[in-house]
């Protein structure tokens, strides 16, 4: 923008818009086309379209070329072009290789162009990019009845009317936190060739609905980068994935996260505090965060030191430490993942072992009452060794731990895959039979218990979910395929 001097005015060229597409892969900003020249008057309080010129590939008609771009991959800063205004309110547009004058008188509108774009005129985003998407008053084309489920078999539910995790507004490389109070799935993820929008979905297995609680809000760099953390909103951009760096709180009714920022389902929008302090580094490899009875655990770093230790989040408090005896290994983002054993109020802790590695099986315990951290070793182990122990749930009527990763009973796509189980009483590990298995990586799927229902719930990075009524009075459990 320039101030115009003859005309007291000022003027507004070229730019850039947020882009519709939700193709994969597809970039957050787009030049605007045609280039546009808009003048403001300020008495007036009015904007007016002075000219327009579509660009073409190679010599453009009659304009430059847009000149605006962004800094690099990760960057969030606009870079716009060289323009400046003499006293006859000529605009000097300097670019490489050329330099262009425009005479930008306002009495020479274009009465075409007046007709055609009114003053004052906005563009705005469409699609699933809007709130307003989602916002339809039906359910799924074929409902289901959760209560009726098979039992100890996967089902995937019906799609939702409205699916916002598609193309580049999937929620790749994340969990989902289970809100228990309003029985839906809670998902902030992205990042990488996807978006990193603040935004949160909200997706209930109930009523087989999808919604939003704004229009995406998200940095025009990839994975969450570009100086700052968050929108002018305080609304926080993923950093890098969603991996599992949030988790639902019961307590406080907010979904945490490691980086500070709150969220609060029943208003759909991040709370206007200042983040958390945090005790702990947060590095989004090397984070983990787990929904217990006594709030949100972080398994992180000690800041300043190589130790890594856990925290207990309190809404009034703040992050604080939990005393443990014993040691912690270093998690991994995919590698590792928690649940919480409400029988035996612990942790339990499972491990790949790091990137691009198998497990052996063992299983990290931390006890809420002694404090003690302690290594398991249950039997049948060698059909435990996962490569992704991320997402992993305890599910209370059973007493049984189910591991997000299935056992591949082959070498090849189609053959037979079986639920891992951990049975908490007999310390030992089993495989059952469900039938289909939850598509996709355990990478990008996020895991829950259904304790109203008695049943694990799956939702994908594409929106898709599942369903599974555990009975453990019919179920079969074996050693080996």
């Amino acid at each position: 923008m320039v101030y115009l001097p003859a005309s007291g005015r000022v003027a507004l060229y070229e730019g850039y818009v947020q882009s519709s597409s939700d193709d994969y892969g597809a970039g957050a900003s787009t030049p605007i086309q045609p280039v546009q020249l808009w003048l403001y008057d300020a008495k007036a309080d009015r904007w007016d379209l002075a000219g327009a010129w579509q660009t073409r590939k190679g010599e453009p008609a009659g304009a430059p070329p847009p000149r605006g771009s962004f800094y690099g991959y990760s960057a969030q800063w606009f870079c716009p072009p060289a323009l400046a205004a003499d006293d006859k309110d000529r605009l000097i547009l300097a670019g490489p290789g050329a330099t262009w004058l425009l005479d930008a008188d306002a009495t020479k509108l274009s009465a075409a162009d007046r007709l055609t774009h009114p003053p004052d005129e906005r563009l705005y985003r469409t699609g699933r990019f809007l709130v307003s998407y989602c916002e339809v008053p039906e359910g799924p084309k074929e409902p289901i009845d959760l209560d009726n489920l098979p039992a100890n078999q996967w089902v995937k539910l019906p799609a939702a009317p409205r699916n916002v995790a598609h193309g580049c507004r999937q929620r790749d490389w994340g969990t989902a936190a289970w809100d228990s109070l309003n029985s839906q799935f809670l998902m902030w993820g992205g990042g990488h060739c996807v978006r990193s929008a603040s935004t949160v979905l909200h997706y209930s297995p109930v009523s087989g609905r999808m919604v939003e609680g704004y229009d995406a809000d998200e940095p025009y760099g990839g994975n969450g980068g570009g100086g700052f953390g968050s929108s002018v909103l305080n609304r926080p951009w993923v950093p890098v994935h969603g991996y599992h760096v949030y988790a639902y709180d019961p307590k406080a009714r907010l979904l945490v996260t490691a980086t500070g920022f709150l969220y609060d389902p029943s208003r759909m929008d991040w709370l206007r505090v200042e983040p958390l302090q945090l005790p702990f580094r947060f590095v989004w490899s090397t984070t983990v965060l787990e929904t217990t009875p006594h709030g949100v655990v972080a398994w992180a770093q000690q800041a300043g030191k190589e130790q890594f230790a856990l925290w207990l989040f309190d809404l009034r408090k703040g992050w604080q430490d939990l005393p443990l005896e014993g040691k912690l290994h270093a998690p991994y983002c995919d590698s590792d993942g928690m649940t919480y054993d409400a029988k035996r109020d612990r942790l339990l802790i499972a491990s790949s072992g790091g990137y691009a590695r198998r497990g052996d099986g063992s299983l990290t315990c931390y006890d809420f009452k002694t404090r003690k951290v302690e290594k398991l070793q249950p039997e049948n182990a060698e059909v435990a060794r996962v490569s992704n122990g991320r997402e992993l749930v305890y599910a209370d009527h059973a007493d049984w731990v189910l591991l997000g990763e299935p056992f591949v009973a082959g070498k090849d796509e189609n053959s037979p895959r079986y639920q891992r189980i951990y049975d908490c009483a007999r310390n030992k590990y089993f495989l059952m039979d469900t039938g289909a298995f939850p598509a996709g990586a355990t990478y990008s799927q996020g895991w829950a218990y259904d304790a109203k229902r008695k049943m694990v719930h799956v939702l994908t990075y594409r929106g898709d979910a599942y369903a599974l009524r555990l009975d453990p009075a019919s179920a079969k459990l074996i050693e080996r395929p």
